[in-house]
């Protein structure tokens, strides 16, 4: 199974090469159009909060999400613990390997 930003490139290689269209390159590759216009997001702010997170860990390991949380709200981060914080130690906060 190809990844939709994998078929987004081969749409945009055979277009280039084969000098068509897009809709009918979308066609002939069996690729829907809405996927071919559809644009990741950045989540610029769960970086940061990530990086911030992983500075205070840094300063003593044993620090857990609760800890963590309650030192950005201290530095004036404006998130709720609940969908912020937990749900990034659940996963990127965890080595970052998610936050690409």
């Amino acid at each position: 199974m190809v990844s939709p930003t994998r078929r987004r490139e081969e749409v945009t290689q055979v277009q280039e090469v084969q000098d068509l269209p897009k809709r009918r390159v979308c066609r002939i590759l069996n690729q829907p159009r809405s996927t071919q216009r559809y644009e990741p997001r950045e989540l610029d702010r769960d970086r940061l909060l990530v990086k911030q997170m992983h500075e205070l860990v840094r300063q003593d390991p044993r620090y857990g999400y609760r800890r963590v949380w309650a030192m950005l709200r201290a530095d004036g981060q404006e998130r709720e613990p609940q969908e912020g914080v937990s749900s990034l130690t659940e996963g990127r906060f965890q080595g970052d390997s998610k936050a690409a």
